[in-house]
């Protein structure tokens, strides 16, 4: 998915910037640390809504229907504990946004879920 896919790639520039500094490679590390921050931001302004609530792609699962090449995704709610759980587990959402996502995981999990 669109939203599993940007999360793994900005952890992962999170993960080679740490590597760069340990390694003593100064500019490395503040290049992978940009690319980080940019993708940070470009996770939270895709993929949580104005309501502190995340949004996904598609339908979910494999083997779903595909949207005709060249057309825009369209984002719709996802609220699901997955979401919730990359987001905060990898370190993604903002700082601003960490309380309303730690509550709306909470609530993920003690309300009957199909994810």
């Amino acid at each position: 998915s669109p939203f599993l896919a940007n999360a793994y790639y900005a952890y992962n520039l999170g993960i080679m910037a740490k590597v760069a500094e340990v390694l003593g490679k100064t500019a490395d590390a503040t290049t992978y640390r940009g690319q980080y921050e940019r993708r940070k931001a470009h996770f939270n302004a895709t993929f949580v809504n104005a309501d502190r609530k995340t949004l996904a792609t598609g339908t979910g699962g494999f083997g779903g229907p595909r949207r005709p090449a060249g057309t825009a995704p369209e984002f719709r709610l996802a609220d699901t504990q997955t979401s919730y759980a990359v987001g905060l587990g990898m370190g993604l959402f903002n700082e601003d946004l960490v309380p309303q996502m730690v509550t709306n995981l909470a609530d993920a999990v003690t309300r009957e879920n199909k994810d």
